[in-house]
């Protein structure tokens, strides 16, 4: 892993998150864009690769409720800031876990809607 210095104006700027289609939880949408100091929240509905990659390449975290076209190597390759990938699907079979953990990258998914039927 390189050796990354962070100023202290990066450390206090907000973190960009970019949601993809919809932000699943109403209640933590809100939460985030009252934090503006805290958490940038993005949001993009295009599955336009240009489009989309000039969102999430600036990304600290990236939410999507929709399967995203993306590889997973090429978004931490494409978002040298990216931390974390959340699907708000039921599974998470559509992101590369491993190569997330190679990178440090978190993984999730928010179950939620879907969790009992599927």
């Amino acid at each position: 892993m390189p050796n990354i210095t962070v100023t202290k104006e990066e450390q206090l700027a907000s973190k960009k998150l970019v949601f993809i289609d919809r932000f699943i939880n109403p209640p933590g949408l809100e939460l985030l864009q009252n934090s503006p100091d805290v958490v940038e929240m993005v949001q993009t509905t295009s599955q336009e690769p240009d489009t989309m990659w000039s969102e999430i390449s600036a990304a600290y975290g990236v939410h999507s409720g929709i399967r995203i076209g993306v590889d997973t190597e090429e978004l931490i390759q494409r978002s040298p800031n990216l931390l974390a990938i959340v699907s708000g699907l039921a599974g998470y079979d559509s992101i590369n876990v491993t190569a997330c953990a190679e990178a440090g990258v978190l993984v999730c998914n928010q179950t939620g809607m879907g969790n009992e039927p599927v």
